[in-house]
């Protein structure tokens, strides 16, 4: 299990140096890193990695709900692993019951992803997100979108819905590991140099999983393959810093590619006709995970946030009584109104109109995430808004107290959404 425990810790360390904005942190993961990566197996690592875990999940529960779809995945398997491994126990002792736990949340978390996109604009719009996957490459090559491949759009985001669908039921079975793992790298792969590469390194945490023990990479290439990427990632982050060039995502993506075949290419290989027997036994640990990552995931059904949950690049929207999923058209689980808590832009200064996460004229931004960029932004927001009704005009000097007094810690710390638009089509957002 020392190789998962080096995986598990580079996975988190690569979501750090996705910015570099943080070098403690990204310092404080690197030692334990290094502590797992030149220290044998014995009872000392069992100590650290149960440090790393309490040390990770207190990060990722500082910058909750502000967390991407694999945040909250590596988060949840955290939780999880506090728990199954209290009071430090090993986790070779624990193989069986950490494979159980985060191939069913991997499941969970393909086929929840899959689920929410199954609406009318990731499927039918031209501003669905499927078509922004590989817009990208087309600039990279100097290429232009043409009238032709917008229409197929719809084919390749229902492609992709069934990939995500497939690819959680087939991880769930364990049969055809090795083309599962393929189809993984692959996936992830395509999506690793248009930004994703942490998402992608999330993935050999259960490309680990699937294969089995006699079947996985060398320890010892691991490790140099670990390291490579590490003194790459250094030099790319250093020279991001100056230059501030999307491109560096790019080269980042490309190495996670020949990095991950270098690895994995052997064991999918032998493991193409494996179909080794999984034994799930119900623990309190493997309940707590699967409840959690099902609570979060359709939490925005329910009526609560419409962001963290999941849903990321899926043009979901379920505002107001009707919804655009081709399923739950009526909201009909919806039992809080939160999501319907907007405040309305009528206008607003031309300075605001270069914060992405904020609305343009028209559209709306939910009372917590206005409260929210209202307290984190150098800059308040000045322009009139509507809020239940009543005009509110936003001198930029202090936010309104009629907006002010319905300040929540609790939904600050808990909910997060995304802005509203008043009509179709949806736009894609993060």
């Amino acid at each position: 299990m020392n190789s998962f425990r080096i995986i598990y810790i580079f996975a988190f360390l690569i979501q750090l140096t996705k910015t570099w904005s943080e070098p403690l942190y990204i310092g404080i993961s690197s030692l334990f890193l290094i502590v797992e990566i030149f220290n044998p197996p014995h009872k000392a690592t069992k100590y650290s990695f149960y440090s790393f875990l309490v040390f990770s999940t207190s990060y990722l529960l500082i910058d909750f709900p502000g967390l991407a779809n694999h945040s909250i995945f590596y988060l949840v398997n955290n939780l999880g692993l506090l728990i199954l491994l209290f009071p430090l126990s090993d986790t070779h002792s624990n193989k069986q019951n950490i494979r159980n736990q985060i191939l069913l949340t991997t499941s969970i978390l393909y086929i929840l992803a899959s689920f929410h996109k199954l609406n009318s604009d990731f499927i039918f719009s031209l501003n669905s997100c499927a078509l922004a996957i590989p817009g990208p490459y087309f600039k990279i090559f100097g290429l232009t979108q043409q009238s032709d491949f917008l229409n197929w759009g719809k084919y390749l985001a229902i492609s992709v819905i069934l990939l995500e669908l497939t690819l959680g039921c087939l991880i769930l079975s364990r049969r055809f590991i090795g083309i599962t793992s393929f189809v993984i790298i692959i996936f992830h792969g395509i999506l690793a140099p248009l930004g994703f590469t942490d998402f992608g390194f999330v993935t050999f945490i259960y490309l680990w999983i699937l294969n089995s023990d006699n079947k996985l990479p060398n320890l010892k290439y691991i490790k140099v393959g670990i390291g490579f990427f590490i003194i790459l990632s250094i030099f790319i982050g250093l020279d991001r810093i100056v230059t501030n060039s999307p491109v560096h995502f790019v080269w980042e993506g490309f190495a996670f590619i020949l990095l991950s075949l270098a690895l994995w290419i052997k064991p999918i290989i032998e493991n193409r006709f494996s179909s080794p027997q999984t034994k799930y036994t119900v623990n309190f640990s493997l309940a707590f995970v699967t409840s959690l990552m099902l609570i979060q995931g359709l939490s925005i059904y329910l009526g609560l946030g419409t962001a963290a949950n999941f849903s990321m690049f899926s043009n979901l929207t379920t505002y107001g009584q009707h919804s655009n999923h081709l399923i739950l058209k009526n909201n009909p689980f919806k039992i809080f109104d939160l999501q319907e808590d907007i405040v309305w832009i009528n206008s607003t200064d031309k300075d605001f109109l270069k914060y992405s996460q904020f609305p343009k004229q028209g559209e709306g931004m939910n009372i917590v995430e206005y409260l929210r960029f209202s307290q984190s932004s150098d800059k308040k927001f000045a322009g009139l808004v509507t809020y239940k009704g009543n005009e509110i005009v936003e001198n930029g000097y202090r936010v309104d107290p009629e907006l002010q007094k319905e300040y929540s810690s609790i939904k600050q710390k808990l909910l997060k959404f995304r802005i509203v638009q008043k009509s179709p089509p949806i736009q894609c957002r993060w």
